[in-house]
């Protein structure tokens, strides 16, 4: 049986710096062994990890990253996601783009469709149905960095969606 450590007991073995760990997860087609303390887990797309990792026990830190990145997209643990994204991102690591599209798929079965669509006009996305206590853009502008507003940055256009090339441009 193939299987590898993952989520924050790989994180922790790569980065001693990484939160403390609360149970332990494997990757693994068989999940029969499962315990309290111990998951395993499978999505298809995790063969290409198990075929492309190359360390034999422990999942490579770039696909730990790139499989929490894929996560964002929908309200699984958020907080903590993000916090792990940050993380991993200040220590280096790289997404693997084939991998995040596999995950993708594979999300949207286990999770649902993703809640948000950014793809569409900001007076369609911003709709009256949402009530506000505050301006969004005003929230932009209150919280910009070098008084510009991030998002900014990483859009093409006047739509919420943004752009992974833009992304990848920031610091």
């Amino acid at each position: 049986m193939e299987k590898l450590i993952y989520g924050s007991v790989a994180a922790k073995h790569w980065f001693s710096d990484f939160r403390e760990p609360k149970d332990l997860d494997y990757i693994c087609k068989d999940n029969s062994q499962r315990t309290r303390d111990i998951e395993y887990h499978w999505a298809d797309s995790f063969q290409y990890v198990i075929d492309n990792n190359v360390d034999p026990k422990y999942v490579d830190a770039d696909f730990l990253y790139t499989i929490k990145f894929s996560h964002a997209a929908w309200d699984v643990r958020w907080t903590k996601t993000m916090k792990d994204i940050r993380f991993f991102k200040d220590k280096g690591c790289r997404i693997d783009w084939q991998l995040y599209s596999m995950l993708l798929k594979d999300w949207a079965v286990i999770h649902g469709k993703k809640k948000v669509n950014l793809n569409k006009e900001n007076k369609e996305f911003f709709n009256k149905n949402i009530t506000r206590v505050y301006d969004h853009d005003w929230l932009h502008g209150f919280l910009a960095f070098n008084e510009e507003p991030m998002h900014t940055r990483i859009r093409k256009t006047e739509k919420p969606l943004c752009y992974k090339d833009l992304w990848d441009k920031l610091s």
